[in-house]
């Protein structure tokens, strides 16, 4: 209990300070949004969507804020399409697609955010393609294509020195939205390459895994075998980075 509290109290303070100026704005709410994102914790996530408030208060044009919104609103819209509530699905979904559409037009105007993004905004997509309505799914998954594909073009010239776990995610994410889209043999293309890009690592296991038994490939995934460990926004905040 007494950790507990103390985690609340830690997690309550942070939220309540401003973004320090030499931390990105995927740092400062990553761990908070994706505890709503992947273990439907609505109380940590509302303390992302905070912080994200106000950095749009000081900076409206904060792309990467507006797409982690829109990330949020997809969150919101598959858990209303979860519970029956068409309407909500149908609110929550638009307000998504806008935001995401803003942040890639503000990109235009502050292209130092552009990376930031496309990976945030597939990533969204990665995290809930599989869990819209069918009429929704091809058209996620294509999202997921675009918006990846344009990443890894942007990082190609040091794509060999990015960690394990930002390789691992996007190529896992080209793979799997391949297999969503019924492409068969590009797919398992991707998946090799996965798996040799990156041995050793859970990528591969997860790879290998599609690669032996592909009947387990349209209920299985390969994205988030390595993701966002609990405490990287500490570490961050310890060392100023």
């Amino acid at each position: 209990m007494r950790l507990l509290l103390a985690f609340t109290f830690l997690t309550l303070f942070v939220s309540a300070q401003p973004k320090p100026a030499n931390l990105r704005v995927s740092t400062w709410v990553r761990e908070d949004i994706f505890a709503g994102f992947l273990d439907n914790d609505m109380t940590r996530h509302a303390v992302g969507a905070k912080k994200l408030e106000a950095i749009l208060a000081a900076d409206p044009k904060a792309a990467d804020a507006i797409a982690w919104q829109g990330g949020s609103e997809l969150l919101f819209a598959v858990r209303a399409h979860d519970a029956g509530d068409v309407n909500g699905f149908n609110e929550h979904f638009a307000k998504a697609n806008e935001r995401f559409a803003r942040a890639a037009a503000l990109v235009k105007e502050t292209p130092s955010h552009g990376q930031a993004v496309l990976a945030i905004t597939g990533g969204s997509w990665v995290v809930f393609g599989d869990r819209l309505p069918p009429a929704h799914r091809t058209t996620a998954w294509q999202l997921v294509r675009e918006n990846y594909t344009a990443l890894r073009a942007a990082q190609k010239s040091y794509w060999d020195k990015l960690p394990a776990h930002h390789r691992g995610e996007l190529n896992a994410g080209l793979a799997q939205a391949a297999q969503r889209l019924g492409e068969v043999e590009l797919a398992a293309k991707l998946t090799a390459e996965l798996a040799a890009e990156l041995p050793n690592t859970p990528y591969a296991v997860f790879a290998k895994r599609w690669l032996d038994k592909p009947e387990t490939m349209s209920n299985s995934k390969l994205t988030c075998s390595s993701c966002h460990d609990a405490g990287r926004l500490q570490a961050a905040l310890s060392t100023g980075n």
